[in-house]
């Protein structure tokens, strides 16, 4: 099931699968889970962030890079999580506004590249 999904694990979570899990949505639904785990839901519009990641996840088909896809920015996401949870120290260190910023430059970190 999507909901046992912990993308603070790196030795269970799997990318691949969660794509599968979430019909090609892999980027939205980490994406989400980081705000939801990390309590930042309240900072943002879910109606506009819905729509932020889905062109996110478009924007990421342009161009057919085999490699910088939303996939693997939904990877990247789930990597800076799992670094966050694993140095508790890191993590508060971090306002609400950074963490948000941080996901959003995971998130988006590939878009448009070609190489």
């Amino acid at each position: 099931m999507v909901d046992e999904v912990d993308i603070f694990d790196w030795s269970s979570f799997d990318v691949f699968e969660l794509e599968e899990r979430t019909s090609g949505h892999s980027l939205r639904f980490v994406f989400r889970l980081l705000l939801e785990r990390c309590g930042l839901v309240g900072l943002v519009d879910t109606v506009r962030l819905d729509s932020f990641l889905g062109e996110l996840e478009r924007l990421y088909s342009v161009g057919g890079n085999p490699y910088h896809t939303h996939l693997h920015a939904a990877d990247v996401v789930a990597t800076a999580a799992t670094m966050l949870k694993v140095d508790a120290g890191l993590f508060s260190a971090f306002r609400d506004w950074e963490l948000l910023s941080l996901a959003i430059a995971c998130a988006g970190h590939d878009v448009g590249h070609q190489g």
